[in-house]
């Protein structure tokens, strides 16, 4: 698989990241991350790419995959805060939750109610 150096730039620009806010985040030179986005190092080795994959909060299989888009190139209007949830590896879990829940029909104020109530009892438990 070959490293899309322009992915990387356009979700440093989409995060409105300077290239010494992704040195901080990634621990990466910016320079390595200037040469990467542009091309001039065409295969960076792979414990940079966790760095950097772990830095902005993306899965390193989106440097290397053509189709793969960020949220906010299909909904333009997506607030900051939700675009940083959605592209979060860590945050799968609760969008495969998210996904079943509407599949299976359930509203979503159905499922707004359900986790008041759990918050509710949540509360009451550790009082």
């Amino acid at each position: 698989m070959v490293f899309l150096g322009y992915k990387l730039k356009e979700l440093r620009k989409l995060k409105k990241l300077s290239l010494s806010e992704v040195e901080k985040l990634t621990g990466v030179n910016s320079a390595t991350i200037s040469a990467i986005e542009n091309d001039r190092v065409k295969q960076p080795r792979r414990p940079t790419v966790q760095q950097i994959s772990r830095g902005l909060n993306v899965h390193e299989i989106y440097f290397y995959i053509e189709d793969i888009s960020i949220p906010l190139d299909i909904l333009p209007d997506m607030p900051t805060s939700l675009l940083e949830f959605v592209i979060n590896e860590e945050n799968v879990p609760w969008l495969k939750l998210a996904q079943h829940a509407k599949w299976s029909g359930i509203s979503v104020e159905v499922l707004e109610n359900f986790i008041q109530f759990l918050c509710k009892g949540s509360k009451k438990q550790k009082n």
